[in-house]
């Protein structure tokens, strides 16, 4: 017991040089990220344990990036938003996004520090991957003008069905029962504290978003990229953990 009072005390402090009010630098911070992760799922952490922090819990708050064309690789778009939206929800955020000028998104994730943290990186990780790879395989098909959009619409429909199916088990009755209910009450503490903040905060506005694609070659390549593609990269994973609630 001991022990692991000691290594969560340890994840906190952690957590805390994450943090970007914690002035560590960007390396600083994603080092103390991975290290925070990897502890936890090492040592089985019970997430309550590491939220139950005595310190005065943080507000919620957002954080803006930006992604747009790099060289050759347009980043903007529906698919993109798609991911990022998918990876907020799954890290216990809300997301929107607003057009900067004709090529570029601002991506906004809304929720605790830590949590809009791992979104971010998560997010930005896999869809710098897709973006890449989708450039590669379309220049090996130049004769099909649609394979490039197809392609990156196709990984991003897998990358949500991906994390909505890592939400559901994590949180399914069958699952470990006190990580099960641990994680439904984080995701339903974290969405209402969301909502809160976008009522109080934003004047936000919907928009229905079309992922649209004409290349059977270019859908199948995209699937299956959107199956390989890390959603917790921080832990070199390939494959689908519980999602954890960090703040």
């Amino acid at each position: 017991m001991d022990d692991n009072k000691k290594i969560i005390e340890r994840i906190r402090k952690l957590l805390a040089v994450a943090a970007s009010s914690s002035g560590a630098s960007e390396n600083e911070m994603e080092i103390a990220m991975r290290r925070a992760h990897a502890l936890i799922a090492q040592h089985n952490i019970d997430i309550t344990l590491v939220e139950n922090s005595p310190e005065k819990e943080e507000p919620v708050g957002t954080d803006t990036f930006h992604w747009g064309k790099t060289g050759n690789a347009n980043r903007a778009g529906p698919w993109s938003r798609f991911i990022a939206m998918a990876i907020a929800k799954l890290n216990f955020c809300g997301y929107y996004y607003t057009r900067v000028g004709s090529h570029s998104d601002a991506h906004i994730f809304i929720g605790h520090e830590v949590n809009r943290t791992v979104a971010r990186m998560v997010s930005q990780y896999v869809i710098d991957t897709i973006a890449a790879e989708a450039r590669q395989q379309a220049r090996l098909n130049p004769d099909d003008k649609a394979y490039l959009n197809t392609f990156r619409n196709a990984a991003a429909k897998r990358i949500v069905a991906r994390c909505d199916a890592m939400v559901r088990e994590a949180t399914a009755a069958d699952s470990a029962p006190g990580t099960a209910l641990a994680l439904r009450n984080a995701y339903e503490r974290e969405a209402q504290a969301v909502r809160s903040y976008k009522e109080e905060k934003l004047d936000l506005r919907t928009r229905r978003q079309n992922a649209r694609g004409g290349s059977v070659t270019g859908a199948a390549a995209g699937a299956a990229a959107g199956d390989r593609v890390s959603l917790r990269p921080e832990l070199g994973a390939s494959t689908s953990p519980s999602p954890r609630a960090l703040k």
